[in-house]
């Protein structure tokens, strides 16, 4: 589809901004830590369901060194023989990987901090990680994430436009069978707070969403421009977003899906 190729253009070359709940004091560690990468390492390995997550966590080091930092999951790894979280550091600005095995907690911007094992599912296989919400993340993973990275553009994800999301996950889920489960969503609500989709990640979900059917496509080009709007603002970027919008929405005599 136009509209998608033309997004996937708009996020190339984009890395993660830094969280704006990323203060100077939730950071600490002078010791850089965990094993740098190139960029073009992250084709090696495949997408997931943490990759996006923006998290903080705290690491240490083989020499006892402890830091914090705020990160985006880019992949998961198994590196010389150590599964390891391949992430975009926000305090070292780059690609930096971290064994799972020494990350000792993780924590997010309310303060919530979360079980390390049961969050990166150590116990199984860590390319098949799960959070909560997982039916509606497994059924509309690359809608979802498009969605909260064309909400992210402006720099902020207002909770007008999660509502939207929200929205969109109730009624293509229940589209693609999901059963609608309230702690699941409550779950989901929370994963869509977090997500900060990087550039790899918005590209593929664009890529693999140009091979869904006419619907699947039409609804979710439907809810992005609900949520272009959701907050009342519409900035250059999204602006340059609605432009695109409107002209899929002019071609070939489209419809636009009743939403609820």
């Amino acid at each position: 589809m136009e509209i998608l190729a033309s997004i996937r253009k708009a996020f190339e070359g984009r890395t993660p901004k830094r969280p704006h709940f990323a203060v100077a004091d939730q950071e600490a560690g002078e010791k850089e830590v965990g094993r740098s990468h190139d960029h073009g390492v992250t084709q090696e390995h495949t997408d997931h369901e943490l990759s996006g997550m923006t998290i903080g966590i705290e690491h240490v080091d083989a020499d006892g060194s402890i830091s914090r930092r705020w990160v985006t999951i880019v992949a998961t790894a198994d590196v010389d023989g150590h599964n390891r979280l391949l992430c975009h550091c926000f305090m070292s600005e780059g690609l930096r990987s971290f064994r799972m095995d020494r990350v000792i907690n993780l924590f997010d911007e309310h303060g919530e901090t979360f079980d390390v094992r049961e969050f990166l599912h150590l116990k199984a296989s860590p390319t098949k990680a799960r959070t909560g919400g997982g039916a509606y993340r497994s059924a509309l993973r690359d809608g979802l994430r498009l969605l909260i990275a064309i909400a992210r553009a402006d720099g902020q994800l207002d909770a007008e436009e999660v509502d939207v999301i929200m929205d969109y996950a109730r009624a293509e889920g229940a589209r693609k069978g999901v059963t609608e489960n309230k702690a699941a969503l409550a779950e989901l609500r929370r994963y869509i707070e977090r997500l900060q989709p990087c550039c790899s990640v918005v590209t593929s979900c664009i890529d693999r969403l140009t091979n869904e059917d006419e619907e699947t496509q039409d609804n979710l080009l439907a809810y992005l421009e609900k949520v272009i709007r959701a907050d009342g603002v519409v900035d250059g970027s999204e602006a340059a977003l609605e432009q695109l919008v409107a002209k899929r929405l002019e071609r070939g005599g489209y419809e636009q899906p009743v939403l609820n």
